[in-house]
């Protein structure tokens, strides 16, 4: 073990690069349980109590894009060059950081189970972690499942102010017979932006999936369009859209995965929106009141998203819920396939249970003290960690889990923000190991001559 205290002169004067190869263990495991504590589930029990860390929580977030998109768009019109792209965001949104996920460590047994459908995407958002999958990849009819897609277009064009909530949209007959489930609008009325949107995630209306297509696209086909391209930029390299609303038609598909994608850029580029409307349980419209068959919304077990069903897909449902705990949880599914309605809600409330039951997760943020080391002759350095860190573990892991921080000894100065200087490591039993680079919090000068004085007598009198 590896003194943690000031470096006594009798190691000498080196050159820092050649103190870089040389590697000490810590001795100094108190940080190291504090920062195991603050990412550890509720219910974890710990070997030693930790002292009070300034760092305090940290819970995980959700990845903003990073970029703006650029352009005008005509009013009521939205062009394949305005539709966001992987890795941009809309005007308004701020940027914000998610965990980097982390590979599962290599020999690590994960829980199964049965899945009572044809596909399965299991993920932990929280960690970006996959806990289940099961035809993930597999072309599938996506029915209702659609409308995510058409809603994303709705909420971007309205964050573009290509579409104001306040906009009447008119309804064509076209619109209005659709066939299907429906929220019931008549031929050449207009109608609120608020109420399209309403009657989408609640009723499934593919009359007013129609409407707002026509009023975005031109056309329905003109739309189609526009979701093929969003498609392509957020990477649903699998799906292939010819309608708004999820009719079924032979080039008419997508994936698990790819509604997943798609439901994952819906919560983390419209929250409010997200949170505002996918929750919704009922809605009036015409004095006729339709109900959300979303079954999972009942009693707030999840906060959204959209069911399906049609004869080539069978039901199917893209369901997300969160959990509290430290990191708070959120768990998106994508299950189709399902004989029954009634199947379909009690496979995926059970499936959502079974991710929440038998995973834990683990979230280190980027910038995590983790320790501060002495540096030879004077001054100290933090340690934190190099970037952001996470991962989904089966339950009662972390509770076997040991760190310990290793890092470059003796420390001299200059030393540079940034510069890495050790490692965190994560030891599970007998599996192999998982690091986190750790790196200076900031720039440490070189000391000044008195300061070098000092460190040369103050090493000569304790080697004496």
């Amino acid at each position: 073990m590896v003194n943690l205290g000031r470096n006594s002169g009798h190691i000498g004067v080196r050159h820092q690069h050649d103190l870089k190869s040389r590697w000490g263990y810590s001795g100094m495991m108190a940080t190291s349980v504090i920062l195991l504590t603050l990412a550890w589930p509720v219910g974890a029990t710990m070997e030693s109590k930790p002292e009070k860390s300034a760092v305090g929580k940290a819970p995980s977030v959700l990845a903003k894009p990073s970029s703006s998109v650029s352009g005008k768009t005509a009013p009521g019109k939205i062009t394949p060059s305005a539709v966001a792209s992987a890795g941009q965001s809309l005007p308004g949104k701020s940027p914000e950081k998610k965990p980097s996920p982390s590979a599962v460590p290599a020999g690590l047994k994960m829980p199964t189970t049965t899945v009572q459908g044809r596909y399965a995407y299991l993920k932990d958002l929280s960690t970006q972690c996959v806990l289940l999958d099961k035809g993930a990849d597999e072309s599938m009819a996506p029915s209702s499942m659609t409308k995510i897609v058409t809603v994303y277009l709705m909420l971007q064009a309205l964050a573009q102010k290509s579409l104001d909530w306040s906009d009447m949209i008119y309804v064509s007959k076209n619109a209005a017979t659709r066939p299907g489930s429906r929220m019931f609008i008549k031929p050449e009325e207009s109608i609120r932006v608020i109420d399209l949107l309403k009657g989408i995630v609640v009723a499934s209306g593919n009359d007013a999936c129609t409407a707002i297509a026509e009023h975005l696209g031109g056309s329905e086909e003109g739309f189609a369009e526009l979701m093929n391209t969003l498609a392509l930029n957020i990477g649903m390299n699998h799906s292939h859209f010819v309608n708004a609303s999820g009719l079924p038609d032979a080039g008419h598909y997508s994936t698990c995965k790819d509604l997943a994608i798609i439901a994952e850029r819906t919560i983390k580029d419209f929250p409010k929106e997200y949170a505002d409307f996918y929750k919704l349980t009922s809605f009036e419209f015409n004095g006729i009141r339709q109900f959300n068959r979303n079954d999972l919304l009942k009693g707030g077990f999840a906060d959204g998203m959209k069911t399906g069903m049609t004869d080539a897909g069978k039901n199917g449902i893209v369901a997300t819920a969160v959990r509290p705990g430290y990191p708070p949880r959120r768990l998106l599914l994508v299950l189709n396939g399902v004989e029954s309605g009634s199947l379909r809600a009690a496979e995926a409330r059970r499936l959502l249970n079974w991710g929440f039951q038998r995973f834990e997760s683990l979230v280190v943020p980027k910038g995590r003290h983790v320790a501060t080391l002495s540096l030879w002759k004077e001054g100290s350095v933090n340690l934190v960690t190099e970037s952001d860190w996470a991962v989904t573990l089966p339950k009662g892991t972390l509770h076997r889990a040991k760190m310990m921080a290793r890092y470059h000894q003796p420390l001299t100065a200059p030393i540079v923000k940034g510069q890495k200087l050790g490692e965190l490591v994560i030891h599970i039993d007998e599996l192999a190991p998982m690091v986190m680079p750790l790196v200076a919090e900031k720039d440490v000068p070189a000391p000044g001559l008195w300061s070098a004085l000092k460190g040369m007598f103050s090493g000569h009198s304790s080697a004496a």
